[in-house]
């Protein structure tokens, strides 16, 4: 009904670098010009030749009457207000939705000898293949159990069994050692076990731009480049910070 609000799950992938999802949230702001659209916290990323899709972007979200789009972090804010400037989309800055989750700490896990390896393989990867390598046997050397892992699981979920999948890698993380990743939501999940983590940055530096909202923790340790030195294995246990304030306005939003 054009009374109901059409909220859109938040992400990384609106902007160049994938396109069939970008194609859809395009879609649905055309299709659905009377509807009241919330755009949960998102990242932006578009490479600087394609005109086309940025323009578009302008277009389509700029003609809306009613849509507010929420952006995790700086590079996106800078990039749509300045597509959007002197249009009626509203943007505005909001944490990832990861840090909106109230996980217990589990203090009853103890820390292993295993340090987490969660590296991009697709299209957003910047650390060289070559550097897994000379990781795993950085890692191995000081005398630690190296395991890759991903925080995208191939395969269909069923609702019931999500919170389960969540809970599961949840104390995964928990248990390490350390998290060694260029994955955003890896990093996020490290920082609410409070997990140290050792950081390198994406494609579209969407990992540098949520780091920012987290980086006081004392466990998060951000890599601009690729370092031997920067792997170190004794970093502290961080502290989380409660990001309530920050997630009102989109609560309040979804609310009218």
């Amino acid at each position: 009904r054009s009374s109901d609000t059409i909220c859109i799950c938040g992400g990384g992938f609106l902007g160049s670098l994938w396109t069939v999802e970008d194609d859809m949230v395009l879609s649905i702001i055309e299709k659905r010009s009377e509807n009241k659209i919330v755009i949960a916290p998102q990242s932006i990323f578009f490479y600087e030749n394609d005109t086309e899709r940025m323009n578009r972007f302008k277009t389509v979200y700029g003609a809306h009457k009613n849509l507010t789009l929420y952006v995790r972090e700086e590079n996106s804010f800078a990039v749509s207000t300045a597509l959007l400037s002197g249009t009626n989309c509203r943007v505005r800055k909001c944490p990832d939705m990861v840090l909106s989750l109230k996980v217990p700490l589990r203090k009853k896990i103890a820390r292993t000898n295993k340090v987490l390896l969660c590296l991009r393989t697709d299209k957003e990867r910047v650390l060289p293949e070559e550097h897994k390598a000379l990781i795993h046997s950085k890692v191995k050397a000081a005398g630690f159990e190296c395991k890759e892992i991903s925080t995208v699981i191939p395969t269909a979920i069923s609702a019931l069994g999500r919170k389960r999948k969540l809970s599961a890698l949840l104390a995964e993380f928990s248990s390490a050692r350390l998290v060694i990743a260029d994955r955003l939501h890896a990093m996020l999940f490290a920082y609410i076990t409070e997990t140290p983590c050792i950081l390198f940055d994406n494609i579209s530096r969407k990992v540098s731009g949520v780091y920012e909202w987290i980086k006081d923790c004392g466990s998060v340790r951000y890599c601009d480049s690729f370092d031997e030195d920067a792997l170190c294995f004794d970093l502290p246990r961080g502290t989380r910070k409660d990001f309530s304030a920050e997630f009102m306005p989109l609560i309040e939003e979804l609310e009218k």
